[in-house]
């Protein structure tokens, strides 16, 4: 595996963590950081079809994984998140 690869996935699901863990009542503290990441991510090049990929990885990936656990109320559950 590529080391990059490895690295900014690890840093993908560590931010990921830290985004639901914020989830609660008072959304602005989540918007605020998932604004200044976005803010970020754009001096990187990064495009909005690149989060398309990234999000179709990750749902495929939880679907994987979590077998008859994933439904399609959890998949909606996540792409709100995903897509906040």
């Amino acid at each position: 595996m590529n080391p990059l690869f490895r690295i900014k996935s690890t840093m993908f699901v560590k931010m990921l963590d830290v985004v639901l863990q914020m989830l609660g009542p008072d959304l602005a503290p989540v918007a605020d950081t998932l604004q200044e990441l976005g803010a970020k991510h754009l001096d990187y090049g990064v495009s909005p079809g690149d989060y398309d990929i990234v999000g179709d990885a990750l749902f495929f990936t939880l679907e994987k994984h979590l077998g008859d656990k994933w439904n399609s109320k959890m998949e909606k559950s996540w792409r709100s998140v995903y897509s906040f």
